[in-house]
Order: structure tokens, then sequence, then C-alpha cells
């Protein structure tokens, strides 16, 4: 019953908890003076999440859809990111047993090395109901989150809580730190309606977002900051649209970002001469 996977191509984003609900705090709007970070793709991270199908995409696209989509990031001290995501989804009538949750963890650095997003998944809580029993898996570049009842179906609306923390996402420039997060990626095959997203760090200095398909720079609705948060929210994202927001903050409040390289595996590398 569950579909087969479609590959995220957004590169870079249990101790059971309580959901965290997640809200947006009103600030006054300011305007971006110049791109943060000129960051190449494979430092953002995308969410890829997908229903547990019991029928076509098709069919998916025309009962389902995602009511609220709410993501809190928080910079912690040691660099580390903690994410609680929160996932309104309307099954409609379709009968699913839930969704699939896959956050890309490696990217392609250069041609020797890959870079690494370390993820340790805290919690997977559901609402009333909801069956909330997951698995995690490794597939391709990303750790895949089953969750819900292989043996139940459901229908209609459903609250998904998912909290993790990633090791590794941060990037360091001359001038500042900068989170760069595809808080949302663009494989759903279901629209969106709502999208909020709240960064919390000390030192905030810019902030930007984009909407839309897949390398969109189209900006989202609303991106606003107030120290120590940044707020970003977009309506109406359609099938296959994302949102991916930009946070730069001042340099020496967490130890300078480095990415985590693995050497990529390759068969003219394992017999090379030395």
């Amino acid at each position: 019953p569950y579909p087969r996977r479609v590959p995220d191509n957004l590169p870079t984003q249990a101790p059971w908890g309580v959901a965290v609900p997640v809200g947006l705090a009103d600030a006054p709007t300011v305007s971006v003076r110049r791109r943060i970070g000129r960051c190449p793709r494979f430092i953002a991270a995308a969410a890829l999440t997908t229903p547990l199908l019991l029928s076509s995409p098709a069919t998916a696209q025309g009962t389902e859809r995602i009511l609220n989509y709410d993501v809190q990031i928080a910079v912690e001290s040691t660099g580390d990111i903690f994410v609680t995501e929160v996932i309104d989804y309307d099954f409609g009538g379709a009968e699913r047993h839930g969704i699939f949750r896959t956050i890309p963890v490696r990217f392609r650095y250069n041609d020797r090395y890959d870079r690494i997003h370390r993820v340790e998944l805290l919690s997977v809580k559901g609402s009333a109901n909801t069956p909330d029993q997951f698995e995690e898996e490794r597939e391709g570049d990303g750790l895949r989150i089953r969750i819900g009842d292989p043996d139940r179906t459901i229908t209609g609306r459903h609250t998904y809580a998912i909290v993790y923390r990633v090791e590794g996402a941060l990037n360091d420039f001359p001038d500042h730190n900068e989170l760069y997060w595809n808080a949302i990626g663009t494989e759903w095959e279901v629209p969106i309606d709502n999208a909020k997203v709240r960064v919390t760090t000390l030192g905030i200095t810019e902030v930007a977002c984009f909407a839309g398909p897949f390398e969109s720079r189209l900006p989202c609705a609303s991106s606003n900051f107030e120290e120590p948060t940044a707020t970003f929210s977009h309506g109406g994202l359609s099938s296959y649209e994302g949102l991916t927001v930009v946070v730069g903050f001042r340099k020496g409040l967490i130890p300078d970002p480095r990415p985590i390289l693995e050497e990529r595996w390759s068969f003219a590398r394992a017999f090379s001469v030395n």
C-alpha cells in the first residue's frame, strides 16, 4: 500500500514527545538589503513528505490537501538546529495508512566529497485517533520516516508533529553565519493552504524567503524579523511548490560552522593506483 518514492530534487530539509504547536509572532517588515549568502544548492535541506497511498497520485491531488504546515527552527548554541514540524493533513474521503516523511541527509559537495546532515529523530506524535507509530530507514540520500499503521486506514483530518535535531546544516561566510533551509520541499503531490516558518536565533541581521516550484526565486508572501525571531508565511502553495527560508546572523554567537564531509565512493577511486 505504500507508493513508489519520488526522489527529492531539492538539495540543501521518538522518547515519544508531546507535539509542540507552532505559531508566528507579529513583527515589522524589514527590507533585505542584499541577497544573503550566495550559497550553492547543495547546502540547503529539503523536506519530502508524501501520503501512504491506497490510490493513484491523480486521485490524491483531487481529494487531499495540507491545511497548515508549520515549521519552528531554533539555532542552538552548539550550531545544531532543533526543528519541530506540525503538518495538518486532510485526507478527505481517501483511505490512507499515514504519510511518508523523508529528510535529505546527503548532498553533493564537490567532485570528491558529499556534504552530510546528521539527523537525530526525537519524536513523532499524532493527533487524537491518528496512528503515529513509525519506522526510520535510509533510502538513497535521505532518511525516510514512515508514519502510520500498516494494518489500519484513516480518512479526514489528522495532524502529525515531528521533532528532530540536525548537525551540520549551518553555513559560514566571512561576515555572517547563515541558515539556508528548504522548510517545505517541492515534491508534495497535494496543495498546501497555509505555510508558516519561525526561526529563532540571536543576532539576526537579514532574512529572505522564496516560494514556488523547484529553484524559484519568487519572494514569499511575508518575511519579517524582530530579535530573536524571524517569521515567514505563504498561502496557496500548489502541488510541487515549496518554501525556502534564509536567515543571516552575526558571527561569534556559535562555533564557526563547518560542513560535515564524507568521501564519495566510486569504482575508479576504490581501485585507483597509490
